[in-house]
């Protein structure tokens, strides 16, 4: 294996419980950096939150976020993977079918909704499926995501990967 690059996972990987950043990791990632190696943050969070994440780490500026569906190469430059108005589809039909559904209050999504851990994920899967609906729920356990079928972190990084011209299987995952 001849190692280009390294893909980090933020929460729970770079973090600890109270979301504080563990600071001699993110001296390693410069110093892989530095030793040439492509870093990218990889999360569910939104893009603007890992790009700005990565820009002040020191890490390569190229960033998988929500969950996949939003690759970032520059402040501007986006590569959406995923369709809010599907997530919002399965939201609109989550709202009408299980009590308790509730937004979260997080910082705005491109591809994804974000809800409150509220109701019992399997049985929400299960009626989105049964609709036909083409939306996954997954679980961060900071909250439920709203999520396209097919788009997921390894998804995201493969495109990153073709973006940086690096093979993945040259590249090392750690965290989630």
């Amino acid at each position: 294996m001849n190692i280009q690059g390294f893909a980090i996972d933020l929460d729970g990987t770079l973090t600890n419980e109270l979301g504080l950043l563990n600071l001699d990791a993110t001296l390693t990632l410069r110093y892989l950096e530095k030793m040439g190696y492509n870093v990218l943050l990889v999360s569910g969070r939104s893009v603007w939150e890992i790009f700005h994440t990565a820009t002040l780490i020191g890490t390569t500026k190229v960033v998988v976020s929500e969950n996949g569906g939003v690759i970032a190469t520059s402040p501007t430059d986006l590569i959406v993977l995923g369709n809010k108005n599907d997530s919002l589809l399965a939201y609109d039909f989550l709202v009408r079918v299980i009590d308790n559904v509730k937004l979260k209050s997080v910082v705005p999504r491109l591809t994804e909704v974000i809800l409150e851990r509220t109701f019992e994920l399997d049985y929400a899967n299960k009626l989105l499926e049964d609709e036909g609906i083409q939306v996954c729920i997954n679980d961060s356990k900071f909250s439920y995501h709203l999520t396209n079928k097919g788009i997921n972190k390894a998804t995201g990084l493969i495109k990153a990967s073709e973006y940086l011209g690096i093979d993945l299987s040259n590249v090392v995952a750690i965290g989630d």
